[in-house]
């Protein structure tokens, strides 16, 4: 089916420091997880390929993801909005 030749989305996280590791670090996610501060459009259970560059790391992480949590722009307490 056409469904399935779709290409998934990729994400890139970059994350530079280790305190910006451990922000975005979801422990509460079955297997581990993150959370990327962005504004694009993205829907519960959608897979996509996360780009994870860490620190000052060469190596660039290509992780298959599921999409798990969504902070909408506007949320209470003025998180920011993203998804992990």
């Amino acid at each position: 089916p056409m469904e399935e030749a779709m290409l998934q989305r990729e994400v890139e996280l970059h994350l530079a420091t280790k305190q910006e590791l451990y922000k975005s670090f979801m422990s509460f996610v079955k297997g581990g997880g993150v959370f990327i501060q962005s504004r694009s459009q993205v829907s519960m259970g959608e897979e996509v390929v996360l780009k994870l560059k860490l620190m000052d790391e060469p190596t660039v992480y290509v992780l298959p993801s599921k999409i798990v949590w969504i902070t909408p722009r506007g949320a209470q307490g003025g998180m920011p909005p993203g998804f992990g």
